[in-house]
């Protein structure tokens, strides 16, 4: 039997669980909470007015979703322990992601590609954490490890979830062989069992934003063209990401995969002010994990990575100018010229002025 229930409906009665028991319950239990309730309607709901809901804000947008129903069997609910979204004759589906419900570590035998919508997330990848901004596009490798958690009751997360055989046999081969994504993709599908996650900031792109939500609502027009229609609208959304995206992440297990270079680029350029919490926050890795990017581009802690920029940068002065001790501390990124001197001895076994009076003769 197929049953259909209201997002709005879901997402309140996962709200009042909380509620009544203080612990975030498992979407399956409430689930069949509701089916055993007799919670829901049998008859298929009328298609939605896509039009008109397209042409709403953004605040009424999430309201009007809330009135669209889900559509459920009662077989696979009976025969499963988890709930799969993924129709069984599809290559994809689009869902929204509910507030306060259980968030354990799991995996896919699929894609997934979060949107973020409206506020932000937490990721959890392996032993990695880091907040997802609104408008972040994250695209997960099949069978890595991961969860992700709405931060506020109006946080908005559109996950979409794709097959794994549907990119090797549809997207692949239109992406082009020097792009970004296309690169990703190719590491993942030559070796599909590692884990990997691409992370691009769109900066909260129209165009974007207008393929995700159209994205969400081509399920509920449950008509034989559905599928046809995702996977061509999921093509324009990563074509669109490549356009309007402004920086990008990526974890990876291959080491020709990693690309941590814009953290030491802007650690480089910024080495006088920057701090691990700033530059943390900057690209969104918890602290812990942005200690571990850092040792393993440059072989260094953090404060050594640091010291070494500003103690390279002091020296080339000190051999090229005439400033003052004190200046050239300052310039550097140092409170004290003291502390600055105390440093320099330490790392290079000498005064500043000794070894500006040393490089200075030649």
């Amino acid at each position: 039997m197929i049953f259909y229930i209201s997002i709005g409906q879901l997402q309140e009665k996962i709200s009042q669980s909380y509620r009544i028991h203080h612990i975030y319950p498992d979407f399956g239990t409430v689930l069949m909470e509701m089916y055993q309730g007799k919670e829901y309607i049998t008859e298929p709901p009328a298609p939605p007015e896509i039009q008109s809901i397209m042409q709403l804000n953004d605040s009424d947008f999430l309201k009007a979703s809330n009135q669209l129903y889900y559509a459920f069997s009662s077989e696979k609910l009976l025969n499963n322990t988890d709930y799969d979204f993924v129709p069984d004759f599809d290559d994809m589906v689009t869902i929204s992601q509910f507030f306060r419900t259980k968030n354990v570590i799991h995996t896919h035998d699929c894609f997934e590609i979060d949107y973020v919508f409206k506020g932000k997330c937490e990721l959890t990848f392996l032993d990695e954490k880091r907040i997802l901004q609104e408008g972040d596009f994250l695209i997960l490798s099949p069978y890595a490890q991961h969860t992700t958690r709405l931060l506020t009751e109006k946080s908005c997360v559109y996950p979409i979830l794709v097959k794994e055989k549907t990119f090797d046999a549809v997207f692949f081969s239109s992406l082009s062989d020097i792009d970004i994504l296309s690169n990703f993709f190719r590491q993942i599908l030559t070796n599909p069992t590692e884990p990997n996650y691409l992370l691009f900031q769109t900066t909260n792109s129209a165009d974007i934003r207008t393929l995700v939500k159209l994205q969400f609502l081509e399920r509920f027009r449950m008509d034989a063209y559905v599928n046809r229609c995702d996977i061509y609208l999921l093509n324009l959304l990563f074509v669109n990401v490549l356009r309007n995206y402004n920086t990008y992440s990526q974890f990876s297990y291959y080491d020709s995969g990693q690309d941590y270079t814009p953290i030491l680029r802007y650690i480089k350029t910024h080495y006088k002010t920057v701090d691990l919490e700033l530059l943390s926050k900057k690209f969104n890795y918890s602290i812990p994990y942005m200690s571990k990017i850092i040792k393993k581009m440059t072989g260094n802690n953090f404060t050594e990575t640091l010291r070494k920029l500003r103690m390279e940068e002091a020296s080339n002065l000190l051999m090229k100018s005439d400033d003052s001790i004190e200046k050239i501390s300052e310039q550097i990124g140092y409170n004290s010229s003291d502390h600055f001197a105390r440093t320099f001895r330490k790392y290079y076994g000498i005064s500043p002025l000794k070894y500006r009076k040393k490089h200075q003769q030649y």
